[in-house]
């Protein structure tokens, strides 16, 4: 990957490189096409990742920019010197602390730590005259935390909030309300403090003694005195609730102590927990021993043991606490790159035996876990996602296993997390092929270089790489255009793509491939049409092709294009001339054609020899064809080669219209097109209804309507029949094409019964389709 880092003792411990000042300092190399900016990068900075660092010293945007003979400055000092200015302004930044700069300057000491954190995440992201700019702005401050500090040393003892997450309060011993605290607010003798839920604070004293209090939790600074003629100083915080974990300095002249009320401590020990609750107070114990005293007994918790002691006060029989747990992933030094899709990191250790649950911590710092970012307590199973890495860097983490009776155990020692964003595309080039070149042989080898972590694929087949990220594979190559699409992604998920295109035309299909498209006469010479116009075909890719004609004083010239296809144009005077018809690969290979234009040129011919009719009430149309000068034929898109002079065949018609298309091919293209259409249906025209009305003029006549549906055209009468009780009628009623009705009358002469009844009519259409509905 683009990312060669590795970790050192800062807050954000990463590799780091610096271009800018010390340009001057650099040596200069010229770049030839032999030798890749990977292979210059390895050589001379002993790294070939450090190719994208050549391209900035330079001002390059892409190693497509590079020239043959151009002068590359090569920033060759830029590690030691990057190393060097971070790892100073860490130490600067400690020998401040240590004079007191958290408590009597902690602004100017939090911007010190700040800028050496901007300096360390340009480094990330390889802006190297930005990081060194901070990191020589942290030193610089840090300087000046460190004098004011040395200056108000013999100032009152103080304490302050160094660090806190969520909800942190204050209430001075005169105030009745909480107040929110800021961070590196200064905290005196008597003045409560508390977090609420997920929520911590951190209490830093002079002697660099730390307090932690955790989630729902209160304390009260008793004490904090200085004896000026012993030169000791002692603190003493009161746990009213919640849980304080400590981490004290080793100063045999200074003493702190937690009062837990109801219990006597004394503590010799430099890290501890204690928890209080309404029940009972538990006591954890990681480092010396502390005695407990209650008005029953004492009790002595040796390092790595628990108690606990209940509403009466008396103790539980001190408990081993749990071990270290091994941490499993993310790898120690390992790196994260955030990207769009996701901005989480999953965390996994190892279950330890006895544990109910786990305690993570995450932070910047590795030895202390000051500046923590998250405290993540009474985790269920060995295993977590934690979301929310908006800042780059480098973090640190560690798990506690929590015992059935709440006793956190020793942390497992530290493991380092690097957050990166990083955008830069990776690296790729490639040696072979060249792009465009023409190949003989079908194989080729395809080779080239990347960065050693990519994911390489080339037409999505995955592709592997050596310890170099150098590549090399055996391709086999298609006659004509082969494309080969590189992608190369790198941890980030940023995607490089490019292609190469080449061609494969074998010796032996030059001679073969020029006439794929123009006919043959019997003599062996080519034929083309004689009116002239325009002469084309498919040969190689690429080639050359030359036509002229000696006698005519004729030249002319093109080139096939990628898929071998070319065009020529040919005048039309130029009737029974003789042309010659060369062509020339690009691999060298060539061949040439003698041809005649054609005196005549002769036309498809189509002639149907049965009638097509326009009607059919049968599923399938025979269609019998004559043929002249034809080579190719096609029905409805079926196609006939091989053809004879008479052609037949049967097509199935769907109902309704159907069209026919016959079109008819020459050898040299040209068309003939016959078009015919056919309606096929088989259905008579369907009865709806009818009705039967007396004239009011003349009640011996009866007027007859009669309602049909037609999908093609009803025939022009329809035969019908009806009773009138005594007598059987016959009689027609006529179409009236415009409403879909057939009318019609019917005098019943004088002495009839008028109780008539409609018996039957017969509906046919003009095709013959017919149908006697009884009613």
């Amino acid at each position: 990957m683009k990312h060669n880092l590795i970790s050192g003792l800062s807050i954000f411990a990463l590799f780091i490189l610096f271009t800018g000042n010390l340009l001057s300092q650099s040596k200069t190399v010229i770049y030839s096409a032999d030798k890749t900016l990977r292979q210059i990068a390895r050589e001379y900075l002993n790294d070939s990742n450090l190719w994208e660092e050549i391209l900035k010293v330079n001002g390059l945007k892409s190693i497509t920019e590079l020239k043959n003979g151009m002068v590359l400055t090569l920033p060759e000092d830029i590690v030691t010197k990057s190393e060097e200015e971070i790892s100073k302004a860490l130490n600067l930044i400690q020998a401040a602390t240590t004079a007191g700069a958290r408590i009597f300057t902690p602004s100017l000491i939090n911007e010190a730590i700040e800028l050496r954190n901007k300096a360390i995440s340009e480094r990330l992201v390889k802006n190297w005259q930005s990081s060194l700019d901070y990191a020589i702005q942290s030193q610089n401050i840090s300087k000046k935390a460190r004098t004011e500090s040395i200056n108000q040393n013999d100032v009152s003892v103080q304490a302050i909030l160094s660090d806190r997450r969520g909800t942190v309060q204050d209430k001075r011993e005169e105030s009745l309300v909480w107040n929110d605290t800021p961070e590196n607010s200064s905290l005196n003798e008597n003045q409560k403090i508390r977090t609420l839920s997920e929520s911590f604070a951190e209490i830093s004293f002079k002697d660099e003694s730390r307090l932690r209090l955790n989630s729902n939790s209160q304390a009260v600074i008793q004490k904090m005195r200085m004896n000026l003629i012993e030169n000791k100083q002692e603190s003493e915080v009161s746990l009213l609730e919640g849980d304080i974990y400590a981490l004290l300095s080793g100063s045999p002249r200074r003493k702190m102590n937690i009062d837990v009320p109801g219990v006597d401590t004394e503590i010799n020990s430099k890290k501890f927990w204690i928890n209080r609750d309404a029940n009972d107070i538990k006591v954890a114990n990681y480092d010396g021993e502390i005695k407990l005293k209650t008005t029953e007994s004492t009790l002595t918790l040796e390092k790595n043991k628990g108690t606990m002691l209940g509403p009466d006060g008396t103790p539980m029989k001190p408990t081993d606490l749990l071990p270290k747990t091994k941490l499993k992933f993310p790898d120690h030094n390992s790196v994260y790159y955030k990207s769009g899709k996701t901005n989480s990191v999953v965390f996994e250790w190892e279950n330890i035996d006895g544990a109910v649950s786990y305690w993570l911590e995450i932070g910047y710092e590795r030895s202390s876990f000051s500046k923590t970012v998250l405290s993540r307590p009474n985790i269920k199973e060995n295993k977590i996602e934690i979301s929310g890495f908006q800042v780059d860097g480098a973090y640190y983490w560690r798990i506690a296993a929590v015992d059935q009776y709440g006793f956190p155990g020793n942390s497992s020692d530290a493991s380092l997390v690097k957050v990166i964003t990083d955008t830069t595309k990776p690296y790729l080039y490639i040696h072979s092929p060249p792009e465009n070149e023409l190949f003989s042989e079908s194989s080729i080898k395809i080779s080239g270089e990347t960065e050693t972590d990519i994911e390489l694929k080339i037409n999505n087949n995955d592709v592997s790489l050596n310890e170099e990220g150098e590549f090399s594979i055996d391709s086999e190559l298609t006659v004509g255009e082969n494309i080969f699409n590189f992608s190369a992604k790198d941890k980030a998920d940023n995607i490089y793509t490019l292609s190469r295109k080449v061609y494969y035309s074998p010796f032996e299909d030059v001679k073969t491939v020029i006439t794929k498209s123009l006919p043959q006469s019997d003599n062996g010479k080519i034929e083309v049409p004689a009116a002239g116009g325009i002469l084309s075909g498919s040969i190689i890719p690429k080639a050359k092709i030359k036509l002229f004609s000696p006698e005519k004083n004729f030249y002319a010239q093109s080139v096939a294009d990628s898929s071998g296809n070319y065009s020529i144009s040919i005048p039309d005077n130029f009737v029974n001339s003789n042309f010659s018809f060369k062509v020339e690969a690009e691999n060298g290979v060539s061949d040439q054609k003698e041809f005649l234009i054609a005196s005549e040129q002769q036309l498809p011919v189509l002639k149907l020899t049965n009638e097509i009719p326009a009607f059919s009430t049968q599923p399938n149309l025979d269609i019998s064809l004559d043929l002249e000068n034809v080579t190719l034929l096609e029905i409805n898109e079926q196609l006939f080669e091989d053809l004879q002079d008479n052609v037949s065949s049967s097509i199935s018609l769907k109902p309704g219209e159907n069209l026919i298309k016959i079109s008819g091919y020459n050898k040299w293209g040209d068309n003939s097109v016959l078009v015919k259409s056919v309606i096929f249906d088989q259905q008579a025209p369907e009865y709806i209804s009818h009705t039967l009305s007396k004239k009011p003029s003349d009640d011996k006549r009866i007027a007859i309507i009669l309602k049909f549906r037609e999908d093609t055209k009803a025939a022009r009468i329809a035969e019908y029949e009806l009773n009138t009780g005594k007598n059987n009628y016959k009689g027609y009623l006529i179409l009236d094409e415009s409403n879909n009705l057939y009318k019609g009358e019917l005098y019943l002469p004088e002495g009839n019964s008028y109780n008539i009844v409609f018996k039957s009519v017969t509906l046919k259409d003009i095709y013959g389709n017919t149908k006697t509905i009884e009613l």
